[in-house]
């Protein structure tokens, strides 16, 4: 493996700067001085089979590499807030980055060398660019996921914030407590599911086995002229419109069930607790 580290840029900036997805230690005591460093690493994927990427505080950004790239790219944003700027810089050193390889796995991870202080604020995001046959692991507890063009299996997950998928991947799993989840691509295997947020995924083709759930949003589906199989679901409370009928189509005021182009070749279930469900 080859691992390289690059050296870090270094800015002050302002405390009225926005905190989405910083972390305050101390709810009623926000960080005056936030300062910002970036680091960046890039590792062989020759071996690499997975990427694992998880922050407490932070978005997180995966975009497919040109074909011929054999190198995973990462650029990780680390701020770090105190009460004065001795402060601040004193959290942003004690802020680190680890990017290291356990077998065909590559793990990306922000943490503290040590105890953070009362004092202090974090936000660490991370803007990856690998191979499109990777699959990956991302999670973050406090920030939006967007995976652009990688085809290996996904598996998102954020604890608070939207997330965003357009992939070639065939088999995809996002999982959100509150946001959004938007979806463009093929799969065959699909989970979305938001705690407290809408759901729209276009699907692009073939047939898809899984589930989109929502237990407090709306659900929208595009799946005209692409989707094979049966595509069925219910809501508890909100209204059902189908503009996208296959050969044969049921509909109730709570339930419906469409069965497109060979029916049999797969079943994809939508479910929302409290919202409407649209498939176009």
């Amino acid at each position: 493996m080859r691992l390289s580290l690059r050296p870090a840029a270094f800015s002050l900036l302002s405390a009225a700067l926005p905190l989405t997805g910083c972390a305050i230690h101390l709810k009623w005591n926000s960080p005056d001085v936030w300062v910002e460093e970036s680091e960046q690493f890039d590792v062989g994927a020759t071996d690499l089979e997975r990427l694992a990427a998880v922050t407490d505080n932070g978005s997180v950004t995966l975009r497919a590499a040109a074909a011929s790239e054999t190198t995973v790219h990462v650029t990780a944003v680390k701020r770090a807030g105190g009460d004065d700027e001795a402060d601040a810089r004193a959290a942003l050193a004690c802020l680190t980055v680890s990017c290291r390889t356990e077998g065909a796995v590559l793990h990306v991870e922000a943490g503290w060398a040590r105890s953070p202080d009362s004092s202090w604020g974090s936000c660490v995001s991370f803007e990856i660019t690998a191979p499109a046959r990777l699959a990956a692991r991302l999670e973050s507890h406090n920030g939006e996921i967007t995976v652009s063009g990688t085809a290996g299996r996904l598996d998102l997950v954020s604890h608070n914030g939207r997330v965003f998928i357009d992939s070639p991947s065939t088999c995809v799993a996002a999982l959100t407590h509150n946001g959004g989840v938007e979806y463009r691509g093929p799969a065959q295997e699909i989970a979305l599911e938001t705690h407290n947020g809408w759901v729209k995924a276009k699907l692009t083709g073939g047939p898809v086995n899984g589930r989109i759930v929502t237990h407090n949003g709306a659900i929208v589906v595009e799946a005209a002229g692409a989707l094979r199989g049966t595509l069925q679901g219910e809501t508890h409370n909100g209204s059902i419109s189908l503009a996208a009928h296959g050969s044969n189509s049921t509909v109730r005021d709570d339930s419906f069930r469409i069965e497109y182009a060979d029916p049999g070749a797969g079943r994809l279930e939508v479910t929302t607790h409290n919202g409407s469900i649209e498939v176009r």
